[in-house]
């Protein structure tokens, strides 16, 4: 992928933090100014991959980078 829209749905395609996320859908949440995302992800996060405290509504979400994610349909 060269960019990020916002809402887009996403699929994890590199091996994030040792491969526990390859293959995982999300969605575009927040695009960052580095050209990453905040990407509220469909499944529950392993607890170390958590970025916010458990009682967040953030605590799904992960920073990505298009080049480590494709489109979904």
């Amino acid at each position: 992928m060269q960019s990020f829209k916002r809402d887009q749905r996403v699929r994890v395609t590199s091996d994030y933090e040792d491969g526990r996320l390859h293959g995982k859908v999300g969605t575009v949440h927040r695009i960052r100014t580095d050209g990453g995302a905040w990407v509220e992800m469909d499944d529950p996060l392993p607890d170390d991959l958590c970025r916010f405290p458990a009682d967040d509504p953030r605590g799904k979400h992960v920073q990505l980078y298009p080049e480590e994610c494709e489109r979904v349909a």
